[in-house]
């Protein structure tokens, strides 16, 4: 709806197109095989079936977006399609006819091809589409008895063909109002300091729009009305706008009012948040309306044809009902439940007190209690990874320096934040602060374990200690924010500073130089410790000097907890520092301890009861999976042999039922007798790894980080950072489906994902004994991939 409104620049409304709509599909005969998709539809997706124009009206929500409900639409309709041809119910797909999808974006464009084999999808642009919706209606205006003169600016007294003349005249004076409005802005752009190329390309494709609906109409009845105005002439009665000279004149003068008053005037655009009231009251409307329903019983009618908008409606409020239901079992089942900005959201099964008092609290009211010592225990950069910790130092604050949010969907980012919130919570630290890092929101709040959200800078007292407190943001507002004292015992921000613990995989510097300058000129000197977090690779501590004050020197800790590049996991645990009062040098009492929920290649994986492989006897075979919803999965038997391997795109809540039915196909494709007995993951996702346990009890399980099959399969050129890895893992991959491959050769592009999951394979099953091969890879005397040429077929 929205890409078809915004081609018409929002001058049409949500009804003003469906009963466009309508029209067109009487015309065509299209009645209960049209859905139209309306976006901002609110929390949750819900479907209207109307009945007297036989349409379907969906709404998307926040956990189903418009470019979701079609592309899953379009998947439901070719199962559909494909399970009534395998029935006899449908001949051929080709008595189906035409799928069309009116879209304009190419995303979705490629996601509808993908969902669908048929080779009758057709994507239609939104612009030919109302062009197609214009064209039907200025047919219907030709047969009198389908007019309705209620939206026409008409007397009582006029005669229904003069009623169609008028109405049509009104509809061409919006539209060339429209037009002038285009041409004026691009005139003034084209000679505008700041015109953008793709903005003067889209106002070029707005008036060429504009003037095809135009030539669309046919002569232009303005045209002859204002000339007969102007020469206060009568027109002929052979005349094609003979009948106009039947409305008065004051009416004529009425309409010319309104051309020069669209002459001047500059409309003020449909802004996102318009669009989503009138979503909204289109809903509410539907809701209150007899003839529009919520189809959501069971089962279709024997003459209903496959697929139809109603079985469309049927199929969505069903999925929306099942997906409630199933968060009210999660909260029957678990005890734990955190809301977040109005999403319910299950968190585990461990209950949480929320403490008495906030830390802010706490701060304010013991500002006057003094210590001898203080005891940080410092995380950062979990990226909603932080349930991997096996341990938490105990200390007197709990301090996170940025980066906690884990990034995705609406639902997913809102389940991260309610279980970060737990996860504090369940700490024992009597004070909690959370720094803002550049992936967190803005605005947060955690009400189960009361921490404090740092989004400016700002100096607390904690024990007669001076904190500083940096988070993320712009050096400009940093420096007007006052925050940053004259001196303090510590400093902890979000940036490190430049050049000292910043660098990244590529070699490139990312600190603020901003923040060093602060520190460089503090009146009374810079701190003896600085806690910092945003660079993966900075992990480690540096001592560093800082001004004029060359006899002081600053311990510089990089506490960063996740894997280098993008986040996955973590591969590092908390640091925990102790100041002393009077003394300037910190004492770091935990760092690089390795406390994380990060299973090591255990001798118990490689010597299970039911493993007696390592000289090939055996009926066993390995399963490698590269964690994720868009997963790689690949099967190694115990003769060392990759039986197979394939890309997945998994859904968070069908995943558990997807993972036994792979299984089971994948060892019967492997032969009688075959089982699978060893699982090896990579991947942070505590989540997923969860299901997969769950879901494979009595299969050995084993989690490997990346470091490690990289660090035996890839050189340090390679392995320098995270693209070249992947490009040389691709590489590498091929070369494994050549050697230990029974499937046919790898054709076409290698994806990462499946690649990785073949090296994880090659790795876990050389440590098994299956694979025998010194060295692991074979390279050219140059060092790179021996991989397999491209055969030409020979005619």
């Amino acid at each position: 709806m929205e890409n078809v409104r915004g081609k018409s620049g929002f001058e049409l409304s949500h009804q003003q197109v469906l009963d466009r709509t309508a029209l067109w599909m009487d015309h065509f005969s299209l009645q209960d095989q049209v859905v139209v998709v309306i976006d901002h539809g609110g929390d949750v997706a819900s479907a209207y079936y109307k009945q007297p124009t036989n349409m379907a009206i969906t709404f998307s929500g926040n956990h189903a977006k418009a470019d979701d409900v079609i592309a899953n639409g379009v998947a439901t309709a070719n199962e559909w399609i494909s399970s009534s041809t395998q029935q006899g119910t449908l001949h051929s797909i080709s008595k189906v006819g035409k799928m069309v999808v009116v879209t304009a974006d190419h995303e979705l464009q490629a996601r509808c091809r993908r969902a669908t084999k048929l080779e009758s999808l057709h994507i239609v642009e939104p612009q030919t589409f109302l062009d197609d919706l214009e064209w039907v209606q200025l047919q219907q205006q030709q047969q009198p008895s389908q007019v309705n003169g209620s939206n026409n600016p008409v007397v009582d007294n006029v005669p229904v063909k003069e009623q169609i003349k008028l109405g049509r005249l009104d509809a061409e004076i919006r539209l060339r109002g429209q037009l002038l409005d285009a041409e004026m802005q691009l005139d003034r752009k084209r000679s505008g300091k700041y015109m953008t190329k793709k903005r003067r390309k889209k106002l070029e494709s707005t008036v060429q729009a504009l003037r095809r609906k135009l030539a669309l109409r046919g002569p232009s009845l303005l045209e002859q009305l204002t000339a007969t105005s102007a020469a206060d002439d009568t027109l002929s009665e052979s005349s094609d706008s003979s009948d106009l000279t039947r409305i008065s004149r004051e009416e004529q003068d009425e309409l010319l009012a309104r051309w020069r008053e669209l002459q001047h005037r500059t409309t003020r655009k449909e802004q996102t948040g318009d669009r989503i009231i009138y979503a909204e009251r289109l809903r509410r409307q539907l809701e209150e309306d007899d003839n529009a329903v919520m189809l959501v019983h069971e089962g279709f009618e024997q003459n209903e044809p496959l697929p139809s908008a109603k079985a469309f409606v049927r199929f969505t409020n069903q999925a929306v009902l099942r997906d409630r239901q199933r968060r009210q079992d999660a909260q029957g089942q678990r005890g734990t439940v955190s809301t977040h900005m109005d999403h319910v959201v299950v968190i585990d099964q461990t209950s949480v007190e929320p403490p008495e008092i906030s830390t802010e609290q706490r701060l304010a009211y013991e500002n006057q209690k003094k210590l001898d010592t203080l005891d940080l225990v410092v995380i950062s950069d979990t990226h909603g990874f932080e349930g991997q910790f096996d341990l938490v130092p105990s200390g007197d604050v709990l301090l996170h320096l940025g980066d906690f949010a884990l990034e995705g969907s609406t639902y997913s980012e809102q389940r991260g934040l309610a279980a970060f919130d737990h996860w504090l919570a369940r700490q024992p630290h009597d004070y909690k602060i959370v720094i803002r890092g550049n992936h967190d929101p803005f605005q947060c709040d955690f009400p189960l374990s009361k921490a404090m959200y740092v989004t400016e800078p700002k100096s607390v007292n904690l024990g007669g200690f001076e904190m500083a407190l940096v988070p993320h943001g712009v050096p400009r507002k940093l420096a007007a924010s006052g925050g940053i004292p004259p001196t303090c015992d510590v400093i902890a921000s979000h940036l490190p500073p430049y050049r000292t613990l910043d660098r990244t995989c590529s070699g490139k510097f990312a600190g603020s130089s901003f923040l060093c300058n602060v520190v460089r000129g503090m009146p009374l000197g810079p701190p003896p410790l600085w806690l910092v977090g945003h660079i993966h690779e900075g992990r480690g501590v540096a001592r560093r000097q800082f001004g004029r004050h060359k006899d002081h020197e600053t311990m510089v800790i990089n506490a960063a907890n996740a894997n280098h590049g993008r986040a996955t996991h973590l591969t590092h645990g908390p640091v925990a520092v102790r100041l002393k009062k009077d003394d300037p040098n910190p004492q770091i009492l935990t760092m690089d301890d390795m406390s994380i929920n990060q299973t090591p290649i255990y001798n118990e994986f490689f010597n299970a009861t039911n493993t007696n492989v390592v000289d090939g006897n055996g009926n066993h075979l390995l399963m490698a999976v590269d964690l994720g919803l868009k997963s790689g999965i690949s099967l190694f038997n115990s003769q060392g042999n990759l039986v197979r391997y394939e890309q997945f795109q998994f859904h968070r809540d069908t995943l558990e039922q997807k993972i036994p039915s792979i299984i089971e196909q994948w060892e019967q494709q492997a032969g009688d007798g075959w089982k699978v007995t060893h699982i090896a993951i990579e991947g942070g996702d505590t989540a997923l790894l969860a299901m997969w346990e769950r879901v494979t009890p009595d299969i050995s399980t084993l989690r490997v980080r990346p470091e490690e099959w990289r660090s035996e399969l890839l050189t340090a050129k390679e392995n320098k950072n995270g693209a070249s890895a992947k490009a040389a893992s691709r590489l590498i991959a091929r070369q494994m489906v050549q050697d230990f491959g029974t499937m046919e050769h790898h054709t076409g592009k290698f994806q990462t994902d499946v690649a990785e999951a073949v090296l994880l394979g090659t790795h876990v099953a050389r440590r098994l004994g299956w694979i025998q091969r010194d060295p692991a890879v074979r390279r050219y005397t140059n060092g790179n991939v021996v991989t397999p040429r491209k055969t030409v077929a020979v005619k």
